[in-house]
């Protein structure tokens, strides 16, 4: 358990009742590092924060296409949800494949780093290097949620699909 001494805890205002306020600050969150990140890192959480939206808008879609109570033999609803599945899962590769380039053309600027006296060369190094490992963190926990809301919404939707093949199968045979 943090305490005062821990630096990650940081003292707030005090308040009106005299209380003061203790705000948890780890230093791998996205509001502890935003100041430390290249212009091409913060880029793509802007584009990753939209993405997000987009994302989490079209799954609403396909929720709401899934509960709306349509027909499992109707083969348009269903094909266009599974080409909303599709979009998303290629936009969530090309983000991942869009992040790691970022990721390594981050950790090969680590390396230029003037010495300003104070520490030594491979301190400001070692920061570098934890700054964009922190960024790896926040984005890989996006990814993640990303991931997880997609796979569950998929899973419905392949067994939506599979049971109106059944359904297909029965009404043939």
């Amino acid at each position: 358990m943090a305490t005062e001494r821990d630096p990650s805890f940081r003292k707030g205002k005090e308040s009106t009742s005299g209380v003061y306020l203790w705000m948890f600050n780890p230093p791998y969150a996205l509001w502890s590092i935003w100041g430390y990140l290249s212009w091409l890192q913060r880029s793509f959480f802007l584009v990753l924060f939209a993405l997000s939206i987009y994302w989490f808008f079209t799954l609403g879609r396909m929720i709401l296409g899934l509960r709306a109570g349509s027909n499992p033999a109707d083969k348009g609803d269903l094909s266009a949800l599974q080409s909303l599945d599709a979009n998303l899962r290629h936009l969530i590769g090309v983000a991942f494949y869009l992040f790691g380039l970022i990721l390594f053309l981050s950790l090969q600027a680590a390396e230029l780093t003037l010495g300003d006296g104070a520490r030594s060369v491979a301190g400001a190094i070692l920061q570098h290097f934890m700054i964009d490992f922190a960024f790896g963190a926040n984005v890989f926990i996006v990814f993640l949620v990303l991931h997880s809301a997609h796979w569950l919404i998929s899973r419905r939707l392949r067994s939506r699909l599979h049971s109106s093949h059944l359904e297909d199968a029965v009404h043939r045979g």
